[in-house]
């Protein structure tokens, strides 16, 4: 590992990135090269390590390089006595603000703003990691690419959370996008962002999400690929490897996305999966 220590003379795909705290905070790598150069480099990387095994095939590029996130968590934390929400710097726990985050939909930042004028008004405590002390732990979001509707997670530290009625109101009033607000309870420590314990604030728990002709309900805690125009890219590529009579095996299957999507062509398919709320 290498540390640029000073840029004598820049390359000609290097370019200026536009924002703020970009190799600041730890959110991306690659903002400061064009994205057509950026799979550039990455088939080199990839065939650095691959190597052995042969020519690697030209990597798919993404329809949406930027604003393309349909999940992230982000951690609340304290700067000069003012509450802030971003993303942790790199290789650290401390959280670095942002204005116009470029890998998360900027409806995200719109609603983090509204967010942070209720900590102030309601004097919402913010957890601090190191003693325990504290009770707002992350402010989360997914967002559907088929409906462009969106989930809402507050993660606390103990289940009660001043002026929620006031809060939704005023959420939903700016964002009629928002078809669900949940509270997360989370009061133990360490990295883990989600609790066990949860309230339904406000609507749902759940989206509808689509990816050909496939729609899924998407439960907030549920995985699914963060990149929706890509995913439809990769299911694609698995499903044009695959025969009529073959049984498909989907492992850690999760809520069955991949598995649900090779059916129509496969013989069988199985899904195994240990979060029955997945599997439900």
């Amino acid at each position: 590992f290498a540390k640029i220590q000073k840029i004598i003379k820049p390359s000609h795909i290097r370019k200026k990135a536009p924002c703020e705290v970009f190799g600041l905070c730890g959110g991306c790598d690659w903002l400061d090269i064009d994205y057509s150069n950026q799979l550039k480099l990455k088939q080199d990387i990839m065939q650095e390590i691959m190597g052995e095994m042969g020519a690697i095939q030209p990597i798919i590029g993404s329809e949406e390089p930027i604003y393309y996130r349909n999940k992230s968590f982000l951690p609340v934390s304290t700067k000069n006595g003012k509450p802030i929400i971003g993303i942790f710097q790199k290789r650290s726990h401390v959280v670095i603000a942002h204005k116009d985050c470029k890998i998360q939909p900027s409806i995200y930042d719109e609603i983090v703003t509204e967010f942070l004028a209720y900590i102030e008004a309601a004097k919402v405590k913010i957890y601090d990691e190191k003693t325990g002390n504290g009770n707002l732990r992350h402010l989360g979001f997914r967002k559907s690419a088929a409906n462009s509707q969106i989930i809402v997670v507050i993660v606390t530290k103990n289940r009660k959370l001043p002026f929620t009625k006031q809060l939704i109101n005023n959420l939903t009033g700016k964002f009629p996008q928002i078809i669900g607000i949940i509270q997360n309870i989370n009061s133990e420590k360490g990295n883990a962002i989600l609790g066990k314990d949860e309230k339904i604030l406000f609507g749902k728990d759940y989206l509808i999400e689509t990816i050909g002709k496939i729609s899924y309900h998407l439960n907030y805690r549920s995985f699914f690929q963060i990149n929706h125009s890509t995913t439809e890219k990769l299911y694609d590529f698995v499903k044009s490897q695959i025969s009529k009579n073959e049984i498909i095996l989907d492992a850690y299957s999760g809520v069955g996305t991949i598995g649900i999507y090779l059916a129509d062509k496969a013989k069988e398919v199985i899904g195994v999966e240990f979060v029955a709320a997945a599997v439900k």
